[in-house]
């Protein structure tokens, strides 16, 4: 089973940025959604809350971990339900931030979705993705696409590989959303359009083959 980068640790990072920007008296969808790259629309706030049920689910499967203790395991099902409550009943469009920031500070929120992720992450055996690196790579491919784009390759691998390199450009904006899993999709896509491509080649490549009537009658 694939497990991508977890939503736990995203949703940690969002919260821990937030507060940090002091931002309080303005709406909270103008404070997360800059956070995760994400224009300030309906539609973002809609994914911004498939992060926070996602995180949820998360902590659900633990129920079926062999090392989580139950008293510990049943206060984090807790906790993570009236975060998702609090959210629910104040929804992200019109309510000031700085209501969010005191109840995520006050319940020690931050610390909680820490810890959390961490034990996600080794439950799991996960890897993580500096962003850092993904920068780099988005300047390699923005750079690639530019050599693609003025090479004398066939133009249905040209289209290929232009096509998948933004791909992978968007899924490496949304990697804070969507995690590890997006990358491999996108990975695995490129790998098998490209073997159709050459198998095109191969096949425009081979000397085609007339026949006269003369042959025929020989």
């Amino acid at each position: 089973m694939t497990q991508q980068s977890s939503q736990l640790r995203t949703l940690q990072r969002i919260f821990k940025e937030a507060i940090k920007s002091g931002k309080t008296d303005s709406a909270a969808k103008d404070v997360i959604l800059p956070l995760i790259k994400l224009p300030v629309n309906a539609d973002s706030v809609i994914t911004f809350y498939g992060i926070l049920f996602n995180a949820a689910n998360e902590v659900n499967s633990f129920r079926s971990s062999p090392t989580m203790e139950k008293d510990i395991l049943q206060e984090s099902l807790q906790s993570i339900t009236k975060l998702n409550r609090f959210f629910v009943e104040n929804n992200i469009w019109n309510t000031p931030w700085q209501k969010f920031s005191t109840f995520l500070k006050n319940a020690n929120y931050i610390l909680l979705l820490d810890n959390l992720s961490n034990y996600y992450y080794s439950a799991y055996k996960l890897k993580t993705v500096d962003e850092e690196d993904l920068e780099k790579i988005a300047q390699k491919i923005n750079q690639l696409l530019d050599d693609v784009d003025k090479s004398g390759l066939p133009s249905n691998v040209k289209n290929v590989l232009i096509s998948h390199l933004n791909e992978i450009l968007r899924v490496i904006s949304r990697y804070q959303i969507d995690g590890t899993e997006g990358l491999q999709k996108v990975a695995k896509s490129m790998m098998t359009d490209l073997l159709l491509a050459e198998k095109s080649i191969d096949l425009e490549d081979q000397p085609k083959t007339t026949f006269n009537k003369g042959d025929l009658e020989k």
